[in-house]
């Protein structure tokens, strides 16, 4: 959690950035090797939130909002977040109470000796089990005093911080134990996390209309859908790029609905929700975008190709060439008597100089779009 002058875990390590072996996973994505959002793929749906000690830090638009209860371990001075502020400044929202909710088990609060205690006796008001937080690197430890306590993984679940960058915790993505949430970022003023959606209670698919935080269940769910529709729509409405089809309402998928709302005059609906209504404009085919005519090819003019070739000083050559009323490139080849190339280029010069290495019989080949190559031979004296 946010705390004030938090630095290190159990374990000695800096908290949130526990030591991992070199090269590994964890250590991947901290480095930048491995991108944190090509290793983000839940399975279950998933809920983004903040903590912060202080409430109006926390950004607008989340779905989970965490606070502090009075006489948490630890907080009992004052100067965070209560879950009271919470409620006022963000109402309506999902919550995690620190002191009812979760044990915050790091040096100077709880240690991982409360936990036991806590996951027996904890009535979680707002998640459907205990939540045990911890830094990842302290992770295996807690749960192994929770299991030689008799109390088995199922029974809670684990928030672990590990500031990777976006993901949750596990052997699949960062190498720690398996985790219900991550803490995956740590700022200034608050803290970034990630949460299952099934610790908040039952998870079903979002009804209309949809909006920014809403994920499916299922694959055949209605962010899906709208997704794919917002792509179908995408070269007719030409606002936004093609977004991922992955069943998270996020900001790309608001903004690519908000250009949406704007392309079929929708009213009275707030930018960036998608109400049943446009649903349904955006399952209709829209109407096709005729590609442009292919380019004509080049008109061949009436007249010649006329071409060139003298000597016009010791080792250079004027070469000129020429159609009535044509204005495309012209292609020269110029070859020694040995079949080297002395030069080879386009331009749509008339008329140009080529300087020659030596005395000799040069082959010059000119040529035109639509012409035929016409051949001259010339001998150059020394």
């Amino acid at each position: 959690m946010k705390v004030k002058d938090r630095e290190l875990e159990y374990s000695g390590a800096p908290f949130g950035r526990p030591k991992s072996p070199l090269f590994s996973k964890s250590w991947r994505i901290q480095h930048g090797i491995l991108i944190p959002k090509d290793l983000f793929a839940a399975a279950q749906p998933v809920l983004y939130g903040q903590d912060s000690i202080a409430v109006t830090s926390m950004q607008s638009g989340l779905a989970v909002y965490c606070g502090y209860e009075a006489g948490a371990p630890g907080y009992a001075s004052g100067g965070y977040t209560t879950m009271g502020s919470v409620y006022a400044v963000w109402p309506g929202r999902k919550y995690l109470s620190v002191g009812r909710d979760c044990i915050d088990i790091e040096p100077g609060l709880a240690s991982p000796g409360d936990g036991p205690g806590f996951v027996r006796n904890a009535a979680p008001p707002h998640t459907t089990k205990p939540v045990v937080y911890c830094s990842a690197g302290d992770g295996q430890a807690v749960i192994d005093t929770l299991s030689r306590a008799g109390i088995p993984r199922s029974s809670y679940w684990y928030w672990s911080a590990h500031y990777a960058g976006l993901h949750i915790c596990g052997p699949a993505s960062c190498g720690y134990p398996q985790a219900d949430a991550t803490q995956y970022a740590a700022g200034q003023y608050y803290d970034s996390d990630v949460f299952s959606a099934y610790m908040f209670g039952p998870v079903t698919d979002p009804s209309f209309p949809l909006k920014q935080g809403d994920a499916d269940v299922t694959s055949k769910g209605p962010v899906r859908q709208l997704q794919n529709r917002l792509n179908v729509w995408e070269t007719v409405i030409g606002k936004y790029k093609t977004i991922p089809v992955d069943g998270q309402y996020g900001p790309v998928t608001k903004l690519a609905v908000a250009f949406a709302q704007t392309h079929f005059a929708q009213r009275g609906v707030e930018a960036g929700i998608c109400n049943k209504e446009l649903f349904l404009l955006l399952s209709n085919s829209p109407v096709p975008v005729k590609p442009p005519p292919p380019p004509k090819p080049p008109v061949k003019p009436d007249a010649p190709l006329q071409v060139g070739v003298h000597v016009k000083t010791t080792y250079t050559l004027r070469i000129t060439r020429a159609i009535a009323g044509y204005r495309g490139e012209y292609a020269t080849k110029v070859e020694d008597a040995h079949g080297h190339v002395v030069y080879d280029g386009r331009s749509h010069d008339v008329a140009f100089d080529i300087p020659l290495p030596a005395a000799g019989d040069y082959t010059v080949t000119t040529g035109a779009a639509g012409y035929d190559n016409t051949v001259k031979n010339v001998h150059v004296p020394s």
